[in-house]
């Protein structure tokens, strides 16, 4: 019975290292998603979502992308169908759907105009509410400019999917190897 006990133990011990000890991360390929138009990326809020809950989220959102990749920013005040590359909206989205994005106006294989939607019900129901709606504003920005949702094992970063795992500030941040990929391009 002894060295029953002993080899489930050492099984446990062997597993639970396993869980603790960080994996290598894996490459992922870019664009992902949609690539924009250029390198200097608009943005308007809409009148919902000027008037949500919280507004800022966009504000840290784009200023994110503004401070981490070598992409331009520019905040439109107004939305204009022929200059804003992104739209933000505040929604009621379908299901347990936290946020999306999508182009809503391609011109040949670029996006010329996209939409983010952001559903601040679904995601206040779960932890850490102000720094979820940060990732999520983070990640859908992150789908308008080539990144597709990431596995904790390939990036810890905010394109994985769902609630944030922790408030560590690595889940409201794009990873370093995506930020790569975007000063490359632009």
């Amino acid at each position: 019975m002894r060295r029953f006990r002993i080899a489930v133990i050492a099984i446990i011990a062997a597993a639970a290292g396993s869980l603790f000890l960080p994996g290598q991360a894996s490459a992922t390929p870019y664009p992902e998603t949609w690539l924009p138009d250029s390198g200097l990326h608009t943005y308007c809020f809409t009148a919902g979502f000027s008037s949500s809950i919280d507004p800022g989220t966009g504000t840290y959102a784009m200023s994110i992308l503004d401070s981490t990749t070598d992409m331009t920013i520019s905040n439109l005040g107004a939305c204009s169908a022929s200059t804003t590359d992104v739209w933000w909206w505040s929604l009621d989205l379908a299901g347990t759907i936290r946020g999306q994005a999508e182009c809503i106006v391609f011109s040949g294989s670029v996006c010329d105009s996209a939409d983010v939607r952001i559903d601040f019900a679904q995601i206040d129901i779960g932890d850490n509410d102000i720094a979820d709606r940060d990732k999520t504003s983070v990640h859908e920005i992150g789908h308008t400019i080539g990144l597709g949702h990431h596995s904790p094992a390939a990036h810890n970063c905010a394109m994985i999917s769902g609630e944030i795992p922790s408030l560590d500030i690595i889940w409201r941040r794009y990873d370093a190897h995506d930020i790569s990929h975007i000063n490359a391009q632009f």
